[in-house]
């Protein structure tokens, strides 16, 4: 299972990592946070669902 960090995340959707953030703390990208570091992991079935629900193209994916 491929999982992306806010950082991988961003550059994937080609925003800003701080803008990931935002999106996985209001719930709108689903994941987790690791336990000590409190670091945000998103598995990519998550953001292949958060791409599809917010019209982003999934030749992003691809491309990376």
């Amino acid at each position: 299972m491929k999982v992306y960090t806010t950082t991988t995340a961003a550059k994937v959707l080609q925003v800003a990592r701080k803008t990931v953030t935002r999106w996985f703390d209001e719930g709108r990208v689903k994941g987790y946070q690791l336990p000590k570091s409190g670091d945000r992991r998103i598995p990519e079935k998550c953001l292949k669902e958060f791409m599809e629900r917010e019209g982003f193209p999934m030749s992003l994916l691809e491309e990376k």
